[in-house]
């Protein structure tokens, strides 16, 4: 797995959301949402995904990404 590692800025001379990673236990781990609750965490966790809370943003773990796709394409189809 290819890790695409961003050094994208906006005007303000920071990294929009889109753009944030984190390594959590050296595991690569991309913003995945800023505007997440309870139901949508315990989705991807019951799925067996990894994710995480950091400072208001949801991170996902990049090899999950696909998986987090499917699911919330089921969950906007009901």
């Amino acid at each position: 797995m290819q890790i695409e590692v961003t050094n994208r800025r906006n005007q303000h001379g920071v990294k929009d959301s889109c753009d944030q990673y984190r390594t959590i236990c050296g595991e690569h781990y991309i913003q995945w949402a800023y505007d997440f609750n309870k139901e949508m965490i315990n989705s991807y966790r019951g799925a067996g995904l990894k994710c995480y809370v950091v400072k208001g943003e949801l991170y996902i773990r990049k090899s999950d990404v696909d998986a987090a796709v499917a699911i919330d394409k089921s969950r906007e189809a009901h």
